[in-house]
């Protein structure tokens, strides 16, 4: 088994050097961002407005942007914006918002910058207000 044992080492020794030779080589050779591609969006392009407090990627991919004038939501094409107005109640109360957060089973929390506090439901579509202290 000396003779074997030794082979496998020498084997083992041989394989660590190639791959440490191809690692030191790769990050001169190799560089990952060069094909990233960089977007701006801006209200021009359907954001709800251009000061942006809160991100969230939720589970189903959309990305959800918290701005100073309305929430909107990105599909990696378009925006849709969630904004309320009279005699339309599909969005938050607040048009300042200030945080986002996915629980557990997938709604979405919309906080706003002065303590009121929503809930999105993706099944339905819809938004709830939630009582927040000092409210009824």
């Amino acid at each position: 088994m000396g003779a074997l044992g030794s082979r496998r080492r020498q084997a083992n020794r041989a394989a660590a050097g190639a791959a440490l030779v191809l690692l030191s080589w790769a990050p001169a050779t190799w560089d990952p961002l060069r094909d990233l591609a960089v977007r701006a969006y801006s209200a021009d392009a359907g954001l709800p407005q251009n000061t942006v407090n809160a991100l969230l990627q939720d589970r189903q991919g959309f990305l959800w942007v918290a701005t100073e004038d309305g929430l909107g939501r990105f599909d990696g094409y378009r925006f849709t914006t969630f904004r309320r107005a009279p005699n339309r109640f599909n969005g938050p109360r607040r048009p300042v918002i200030s945080a986002l957060y996915e629980d557990a089973s997938g709604q979405i929390w919309i906080g706003s910058a002065d303590g009121e506090l929503d809930r999105y439901d993706p099944q339905t579509g819809t938004f709830v207000p939630l009582p927040t202290s000092g409210t009824s």
